[in-house]
């Protein structure tokens, strides 16, 4: 578990990082579909990218996300059970 929550970091470390006014920007991922991959991470981890940036605070912070991310987590664990 460890493990996969750093290769997570890391992967996210990378959509964050700034541009040096030089260099071409980096493309953007859609709202829709960063929140697809938040969902599908430990609530420990979307604690810790609250702090990411007020866009991804707004996110996690939003009810109906919650609300998503908890139907997804039962639904891995029913499958997980059968």
């Amino acid at each position: 578990m460890e493990g996969e929550i750093s290769v997570v970091k890391d992967h996210l470390s990378i959509l964050t990082l700034s541009v040096s006014s030089d260099a071409e920007p980096l493309p953007t991922l859609s709202l829709d579909l960063i929140e697809e991959i938040l969902c599908r991470l430990p609530v420990k981890l979307l604690v810790q990218l609250r702090c990411v940036c007020k866009s991804w605070n707004a996110l996690i912070s939003d009810p109906k996300f919650a609300k998503k991310h908890l139907s997804r987590s039962t639904t891995r664990l029913v499958h997980f059970l059968d």
